[in-house]
């Protein structure tokens, strides 16, 4: 319930079930600032609320309404999913209130409903434009700040083919040293540089392994680039962990591990 074809509300740009274009699209700031004195401001991801938009339907006959209101009433219990033509993209989730609905005209109606959409639940199809959707997680914040969360010993240093001229970088020799970054969204692109020195690490999002092996040899220097791709991820908070595991390649000279960026799709 709630990812197929027959749960699509704005199935397609000219039925009269679409909203009116120009809707209102917002949600809740997922973030907790707060600024000591003196001192940088900190912030951290407190919220996973999705998309929220405001729908109005004008000058639409009642047996438009009427599907309007079987359909709110069908996904009290449930979710289904808002298509925004727009911007091309999925939405799974379902109204937070009862459709308000008035006569405007001798049979034509009125009809407003807030869409709010949900972490967690499953899509018909996850976003994957990359280049205008996805947004990067640097190895550390515009105030110098490590930004993964990191057992072990890693060490900050530039590195010219890294994402951002930067990495944080560890020895590799055990399998219990681990880098997470946290974040907001839906699927990832994990960014990471290759050469000849470098060992493997296991990658997993949200506890569950997804890449058992991550080999980051390579004979010759290959600059940063998504090496692990993983886009059908439902809306919410998500972790990805890089873990060594003190293992490497055969024509490897070395087991290093190197954490650069995350691209997450927004």
């Amino acid at each position: 319930m709630g990812a197929s074809e027959n749960d699509i509300l704005n199935p397609d740009p000219g039925h009269d079930l679409n909203p009116n274009y120009g809707f209102i699209v917002d949600r809740n700031d997922p973030m907790h600032r707060f600024g000591p004195r003196n001192t940088r401001p900190v912030t951290r991801l407190v919220e996973s609320e999705g998309n929220r938009f405001e729908l109005t339907w004008t000058s639409r006959p009642k047996a438009i309404v009427d599907q309007l209101l079987r359909w709110q009433a069908q996904y009290e219990q449930g979710f289904f999913v808002f298509r925004d033509h727009e911007r091309d993209r999925y939405y799974s989730g379902n109204f937070i209130a009862p459709l308000k609905y008035s006569d405007e005209a001798y049979e034509k109606w009125t009809v407003q409903g807030i869409f709010q959409e949900y972490a967690g639940v499953p899509m018909f199809a996850y976003p994957d434009d990359w280049n205008n959707h996805g947004v990067f997680i640097e190895e550390t914040d515009d105030f110098g700040n490590v930004v993964p969360a990191t057992s072990g010993i890693w060490t900050y240093q530039a590195a010219a083919p890294a994402h951002g001229g930067h990495e944080i970088m560890n020895a590799g020799t055990n399998g219990v040293d681990f880098a997470t970054f946290s974040y907001l969204g839906y699927g990832f692109r994990l960014w990471l540089r290759t050469q000849g020195n470098f060992g493997q690490c296991e990658i997993s999002l949200d506890d569950a392994v997804i890449v058992p092996v991550l080999d980051l040899y390579t004979a010759a220097v290959v600059a940063s680039k998504p090496v692990v791709e993983h886009p059908a991820v439902p809306w919410g908070l998500h972790r990805v962990k890089m873990r060594t595991l003190g293992t490497k390649n055969g024509g490897s000279t070395d087991f290093l591990i190197s954490c650069d960026a995350l691209q997450v799709m927004r």
